[in-house]
């Protein structure tokens, strides 16, 4: 007989415990329960472009606020639609992937792929005459 084996019972609820305390905080901290309707509002936090001239300089993108709504386009389909003003300006964009109440979405245009998990913000797009990307922070309010 091993002289640990009396402790195994024991070290399997404390992993138990440890491990029920870690799931119930990540699941407060990282779901924001989208739903149709919801407006998020974001903050970039880095990126870079390129814009279509003589040179193809890559820059910096400067630090943007926007927000964007959760609604519904024709039929069954789901849409988010920009605010005013800034780089989106109005604009919409297909939701691919929406789960109800879920905290993961992705949406999609011609030129450009989003995609937002637990508040995470990721952009890209290219079109003839510019090239970019960046990431942001966005939360409901």
């Amino acid at each position: 007989m091993s002289m640990t084996k009396h402790l195994t019972k024991p070290i399997r609820a404390i992993h138990f415990m440890v491990l029920a305390f870690l799931m119930t905080i990540g699941a407060q901290v990282s779901a924001l329960n989208m739903n149709t309707g919801d407006v998020m509002y974001c903050t970039s936090d880095d990126g870079a472009f390129v814009q279509g001239s003589d040179n193809f300089e890559l820059s910096r993108w400067p630090s943007q606020k926007f927000k964007f709504q959760i609604t519904k386009g024709k039929g069954e389909k789901k849409i988010i639609t920009f605010g005013s003003g800034g780089f989106f300006d109005g604009t919409t964009m297909d939701i691919v992937f929406f789960l109800e109440g879920g905290s993961i979405l992705e949406a999609s245009s011609m030129t450009a792929k989003l995609y937002l998990i637990d508040g995470r913000l990721n952009y890209a797009f290219a079109s003839a005459p510019q090239t970019g990307f960046f990431i942001a922070t966005c939360d409901k309010f």
